[in-house]
Order: structure tokens, then C-alpha cells, then sequence
């Protein structure tokens, strides 16, 4: 599900049709719900619209002006909701117990006593890969968890340029009308120009949107290469829950649960507690619940939990 702010100028009489929001045409259904509790939907008026990627509107509700008063493409809310992360490749860090600043593709973070620190695919060191989890206020990025993971995940490359891409995930805060020029996501600025591509396959970009943004670092500035449309984990359109019957040894390979296969999105968010070995034992019974979308014909899971677990032991004679 994606997010969108904007002044509102156009909708239909009995609410159901076609709305303009900052030029940009939704589609509400039966299934939509409205909400004015920040006064009623009328033209000029703030809303805040909730949709899928074909644009279909999932909920509509009136915004304070605040929320609309600024930036590009319409306003900048207080607190955007959304999960902000980053693989990238660690600059600088401090000695261990890791707590304070690190510098990690190509921006500063700071690490405090609750950062959570995972180290089961290596150790942390200058160049090493990391997944960096972060929240963002008063100016200041800080770590909610760092986690080692395989190199490949921060050397993809694009062109014949050699300088790695990285990836982050965020939501748009600012970003131009032409989209060439200053975007910020998720308190990150990144600077877009002719090279860059953008995609919009789920959802068009809007502030609050989720998107998926590769960049490389060029004389200290993010230069972004790719920016696109992404579904947040949690809010892809499926649903299903069942047994783990194999969990890949890396979490974008292929799961399997209740024999149904899942790639696994590269935005996704995994918290079970099993090992990460292909097959779980045959002693573990593990539920889980996965969330997805589809995309060619193949379902990419946005996340999986944990639901129960237990474990059977044999039983013996005494």
C-alpha cells in the first residue's frame, strides 16, 4: 500500500469515481474508506490517500493544511511512516561495543545502547556489507540495527561504471515535478539527473510513497541511478500463513511454505527464530504467516513471521 498527500481538486459527488489529488487521478471503489476528521473533502482542502499500485484508492482522509503547505509535488508531512534501511557498505564505525558514529554509503549514522548488532554473515570492518535499519529526527540518523550480510548485496553494478550501487528503501519526502534534481527519502537526499531511470510499476511516485532507490556515491554526493515504485513490507495484496518447509540460506533466494514457492523481495523483513540452513529439521514444526505480491506470475514475499513452533521429541521407553 502506498501514500500520497496532496490538495485536493477534483472527486465525484457521492465519493465514488475518479479523484484529482496534486494531478493525479485515483480511483475509489465501494471498498474505499473516507475519512474527514481534519474538516470535509472539498477542493483546495489536504487529503491523505491510500492506494494500490493500479492507483485504486483504499482510503481517503482530510490532512491539516500543514501536512500540504510545501516542497515539490506537495507537501512534506511531520512523520512519514515506513520502514527506512539501507545496504551499503560500511566507511568508518567505532570500536566495539559499536556504539556511536558510523559512516555507511556514504552517510553518517549514529549507533546508541539500544542498536541492535548482528554479525552471523561477518564481521563488521571498513568496506564490509551491511543492512542498516534507522529512524531519523532533529537531523540526526540513528541505527536501530546493523547486520553483516554477503558482499554481493552492496558490489551490483550498472553500465561500465566500477563504483558499486547501493540499494535503500524509504518514503518520499521531496522530490521535483520533473523528477530531475533533489529528492529526499526517509531523510536521505539524492540527487537525480539525465541518466537516471525511474519506475512507477507499483504506484505512482507522491509523498509517502515507498520506493526503492540504487545510487552511488560520486564525490561525496548520492547519485541515484534507479528510482522506483516498491511495495512496503506488510502491505503487499496476498496474504497466507502455513508450515516453513525450506528457508533459503539467503533471504531473497526462494522460500517454501505450505509447498508454495516465494521469492523473497529485497525489501523483505523476516523475524523467525530458526536456523538459516535450507531445511529445517524434521523435528520443527514452524508457522509462519508471509505477505506478498504478484509480479509475473511469481509471488515475492514482503515479509515472514513467526507464528508457533514446536518441536516433537521421540519417545522412549523407560
Amino acid at each position: 500500500t502506498n501514500r500520497a498527500y496532496g490538495i485536493l481538486s477534483q472527486f465525484p459527488s457521492n465519493l465514488i469515481g475518479a479523484w484529482i489529488v496534486n494531478g493525479t487521478s485515483y480511483t475509489t471503489t465501494t471498498a474505499t474508506e473516507f475519512h474527514q476528521d481534519s474538516g470535509a473533502f472539498a477542493n483546495g482542502v489536504c487529503v491523505k490517500v491510500k492506494y494500490t499500485g493500479q492507483n485504486v484508492a483504499l482510503e481517503i482522509e482530510t490532512e491539516p493544511t500543514s501536512d500540504c503547505s510545501g516542497g515539490s509535488g506537495g507537501g512534506q508531512p511531520p512523520s512519514l511512516p515506513g520502514l527506512s534501511k539501507v545496504y551499503a557498505t560500511i566507511g568508518s564505525l567505532p570500536a566495539s561495543p559499536f556504539v556511536g558514529a558510523w559512516m555507511i554509503g556514504g552517510l553518517a549514522y549514529q549507533a546508541i545502547s539500544s542498536t541492535q548488532f548482528k554479525q552471523e554473515r561477518g564481521t563488521f570492518a571498513k568496506g564490509a556489507c551491511v543492512e542498516a535499519k534507522y529512524t531519523s529526527a532533529s537531523g540526526t540518523n540513528t541505527l536501530v540495527e546493523v547486520e553483516s550480510h554477503e558482499a554481493y548485496k552492496c558490489q551490483s553494478m550498472i553500465g561500465d561504471n566500477p563504483a558499486p550501487v547501493f540499494e535503500s528503501y524509504g518514503v518520499v519526502e521531496q522530490f521535483p515535478a520533473s523528477l530531475r534534481g533533489d529528492w529526499q527519502v526517509s531523510a536521505i537526499s539524492y540527487t537525480t539527473d539525465l541518466s537516471t531511470t525511474f519506475q512507477q510499476e507499483h504506484g505512482t511516485f507522491a509523498l509517502g510513497a515507498f520506493v526503492e532507490v540504487k545510487y552511488r556515491v560520486v564525490n561525496n554526493v548520492r547519485v541515484a541511478v534507479k528510482i522506483e515504485t516498491h511495495v512496503e513490507p506488510g502491505a503487499g495484496q496476498g496474504n497466507s500463513a502455513g508450515q516453513l518447509d525450506t528457508r533459503p540460506s539467503d533471504d531473497w533466494g526462494t522460500w517454501i511454505v505450505d509447498g508454495q514457492p516465494y521469492q523473497g523481495d529485497h525489501a523483505i523483513e523476516v523475524e523467525i527464530h530458526s536456523s538459516s540452513s535450507q531445511r529445517l529439521s524434521p523435528l520443527a514444526v514452524q508457522k509462519v504467516s508471509v505477505n506478498y505480491y504478484v509480479s509475473g506470475g511469481i509471488r515475492y514475499a514482503t515479509s515472514i513471521r513467526e507464528l508457533t513452533r514446536q518441536v516433537f521429541m521421540p519417545l522412549s521407553n523407560r
